[in-house]
Order: structure tokens, then C-alpha cells, then sequence
């Protein structure tokens, strides 16, 4: 405060950054099933994985009366993972549903991601900003960052490594779609559009961040390079869980794996979901609270949260529950202050999601790996086609030698 004469500090460790495209292999389709591969092996240039994204064209029919859900794009993939020098690092099962959950405990309300088609959930209004109402064209650009966990917690550059981003298509596009909200009126003397809507994909690029450092910086990274010492990289993956139909009883146990001591979750998020699969004319991207009273999470013997939640739904007995959302992004993210995505209200109705901080552990000294058990109840039976969804966030480390090229991961 007193030193008047310091001088300013600038960072002149970057020359340059340039998004450089990258498409998939010339044979690729972008169909239902499809797989999609699309490299990156420029081993000489730095890459920011961490500030990627999917740039991605197609179209809907019968626009005038649908649209893309929010975070339609996603719930078009089946599977996703990166890897590096050939070897898997990290993977999403069902993005759609994964980063759905996710996003809507990691993102504030107004979060800039209406490019990517993530729009606030809504039961009255619904209108895609990416999708053009009268051809039904759409592009969007997906950060990488919202479908893998690598992409979203390493914030530094990869050095002298060979990326590969395997995609594969989901097998129906019924869950990219909603009902739009309202619909649009047709022309004079024209009609509403009849029939099914669909979805194609034309076009899917990976947009890559080429980092240039200055010439200091870049003879640390040179010398980096040639002791070939190995680079760790640590993150949180995703790893999602379902059970396709819950019993109708209000008690249920889901015995949902066995984790390594390194892998064991950090935060359970766990959702609902009741007869959306599958069915245009309803939002995937919406799910159910089932009259949730009641939920444990145990990871060997150790059990979260400590007491009896004592939920009712019927009487807005849930401010615990909304709680255990809002205060995720302090607890995740290292946060001093939160701004959830959902309000009170939207929450109850659109996406009452159980987030179960199970970050601090007694570390087992007698095991290997630990059992991973989730028990809820329910005021009333389950309701008929309902589905149960696991969302587990675990540590993993991966390292890497940059001028062998030897990958391991786990250690």
C-alpha cells in the first residue's frame, strides 16, 4: 500500500492464441450410432484443451412447433472420451444427462451459454436461441469443458502429445428435442407443420486453442521437453450411473460400484427421471423429485450426509435440499460466494437434484477399493417408467512423459 514506486506487473508470457479447427476423419458420418473420431497431431504446438469447444451444424424439422431441449447437443451423444498417445484418459457416458446435472449445479444463471443451447429449464416457455424457427437451421459451440472432466479442471497446456476426441452418436434423436414453447404462428393463408420432428447433424468440428509463449517461456518448456520428466494432470472425472427402472416400492437399495481408493466419489448428485426417455414431445432435460423423503449415500462404511433429511414435497419442506444444491459451487469450485443456475421455485419443478458432499473421508488403510451404495425412500411408490441417475465425482491423475510418450494412468 505504501510502495508508490513499484512498478506494474504485466504478463507477457503469451505471444499469441489462435482457435485452429479440426475436423474428423474424411469417412465420418454424423448419423445415429455413428462414431466420430477427430485427431490432433501437431506434437510440436502447445494446445489449452481446457478452453476447446465442439462447433457443430445441423438441422430440425417441424421447427415451428419444436426445438432443441436445453443442452440438446449433448443428449446426442452416446459416449464420449479423450485420448492421448492412443490411450483412454477420460470418459462420459450419456453426456446429455451427465453434463446436464452437472450444469445445473456448476453454472450461474446467467452463464453466457446460451451459444452452446443451454437455456434456462421452463415448462411454459422454451424457445432455443441457437435454432432458427423458420428452416430450422442451428449452430451452436460447445465447450468441451461442459463434457469432460479433464477439459474442465486442467487449465494448463499439453506439451508434445498426440489428442484424439472419440465421439459416439446416441442411437435416437428424440431426446435432443422439446416441444417449443410457445409454438409459432404460420404464415397468412399458411398451416402448422404436421408429423414427427428430426434432427441431422452436417457438420462437427473441435476448435483447439494454440498457445505461443514468449521465447523465455518457451525455453523452459524446451528444456521441459528434453528431460522428459513425467507431466501430471490431475481432475475430476465424471462417471454416471443408472438404474432404467426403479422398483414402485418407496424404499429401494442400488448397490452402484466398487472404486479404487484414489477414485472413490467426492460429490453424489443424484436425480429422478419419469417417463422422458425416448419421447419428443417431452423434455429430457427436465426430471422428477418422486416425493423424495429421504436419501444416504454409503461408501464403505461411512455414510453421507449424517442425519435424516426428512423431505416433503407436498408441503415445500425441501429448503435442506436446495441447501445441499446451492452450496455446491462453494464447495466444488472453492467459491466464497454462489449464484445457482435454478432458483426456489425452478428447482422443485424442473430439477430437484440431490447433491451429497462426500469430500472429506476416513481413508481406508485395510482395502484396496471401497462399495459405493445409495438408499432413498419415497413418501409415495415410485412412479411407473421412472428412472434413477448416479452422477459420481471422483479424483483421478493421469501423467504423461512428453518426449516418450508413455500415458499411465491411476498413479
Amino acid at each position: 500500500m505504501l510502495d508508490v514506486q513499484v512498478a506494474p506487473d504485466f504478463d507477457d508470457s503469451l505471444t499469441k492464441i489462435e482457435f485452429h479447427p479440426h475436423e474428423a476423419y474424411a469417412s465420418s458420418r454424423y448419423g445415429n450410432s455413428d462414431e466420430i473420431r477427430i485427431p490432433f497431431s501437431q506434437a510440436d504446438t502447445y494446445v489449452l484443451l481446457n478452453k476447446s469447444y465442439l462447433y457443430i451444424e445441423g438441422k430440425l424439422t417441424k421447427s415451428d412447433r419444436f426445438t432443441l431441449a436445453p443442452n440438446g447437443l449433448a443428449h446426442g451423444i452416446e459416449d464420449i472420451k479423450l485420448l492421448l498417445n492412443g490411450e483412454v484418459v477420460d470418459q462420459t457416458h450419456l453426456p446429455g444427462i451427465s453434463s446436464t446435472m452437472k450444469g445445473y449445479c456448476s453454472f450461474p444463471r446467467r452463464n453466457g451459454m446460451e451459444s452452446a443451447g443451454w437455456v434456462l429449464p421452463s415448462t411454459t416457455q422454451l424457445v432455443n436461441p441457437c435454432v432458427d424457427s423458420t428452416t430450422g437451421q442451428f449452430s451452436a459451440c460447445v465447450p468441451l469443458a461442459t463434457l469432460l472432466g479433464i477439459a474442465e479442471d486442467y487449465k494448463k497446456i499439453f506439451i508434445n502429445v498426440r489428442m484424439e476426441l472419440c465421439i459416439v452418436r446416441s442411437t435416437t434423436n428424440k431426446d435432443m428435442i422439446a416441444p417449443r414453447l410457445p409454438e409459432v404462428d404460420p404464415p397468412a393463408g399458411g398451416s402448422k407443420t404436421t408429423g414427427d420432428p428430426d434432427v441431422s447433424i452436417s457438420k462437427m468440428i473441435w476448435y483447439l486453442p494454440y498457445v505461443t509463449p514468449s521465447d523465455s517461456e518457451k525455453i523452459k518448456l524446451l528444456n521441459t521437453l528434453e528431460r522428459d520428466m513425467p507431466i501430471t494432470v490431475p481432475f475430476r472425472s465424471w462417471s454416471l450411473a443408472m438404474y432404467p427402472t426403479v422398483p414402485e416400492h418407496r424404499e429401494f437399495t442400488w448397490s452402484i460400484k466398487s472404486s479404487s481408493e484414489l477414485e472413490k466419489p467426492r460429490f453424489i448428485l443424484f436425480m429422478f427421471q419419469t417417463d422422458r426417455q425416448r419421447d419428443f414431445a417431452k423434455n429430457m432435460s427436465l426430471f422428477d423429485h418422486n416425493n423424495l423423503t429421504n436419501l444416504k449415500v454409503y461408501i464403505g462404511s461411512q455414510e453421507f450426509p449424517y442425519s435424516r433429511m426428512n423431505l416433503d414435497f407436498k408441503k415445500k419442506r425441501i429448503s435442506l435440499l436446495y441447501r445441499m444444491y446451492s452450496e455446491f459451487q462453494k464447495s466444488f469450485y472453492g467459491k466464497d460466494w454462489v449464484e445457482p443456475m435454478l432458483d426456489y421455485d425452478e428447482f422443485i419443478s424442473h430439477a430437484p437434484i440431490v447433491v451429497v458432499d462426500c469430500s472429506y473421508q476416513v481413508e481406508s488403510v485395510t482395502s484396496n477399493s471401497v462399495d459405493v451404495r445409495l438408499q432413498f425412500e419415497t413418501l409415495d411408490n415410485v412412479a411407473p417408467n421412472t428412472s434413477a441417475y448416479c452422477l459420481m465425482l471422483h479424483d483421478t491423475i493421469v501423467t504423461y512423459t512428453p518426449l516418450s510418450g508413455i500415458v499411465r494412468k491411476g498413479i
